[in-house]
């Protein structure tokens, strides 16, 4: 393969790995909040 697509397949794992990172972190910061207001309302 030559080194530009091996370049652009990097960076797109790149962009990939960055999207779920993303979508885990706004996940575990709904879940927080979720607790959190659950823990008040007691």
């Amino acid at each position: 393969m030559p080194k530009t697509n091996m370049t652009a397949a990097t960076a797109s794992d790149d962009r990939l790995m960055l999207e779920i990172f993303e979508r885990l972190a706004l996940a575990a910061g709904r879940e927080v909040m979720r607790v959190f207001h659950a823990g008040c309302a007691v």
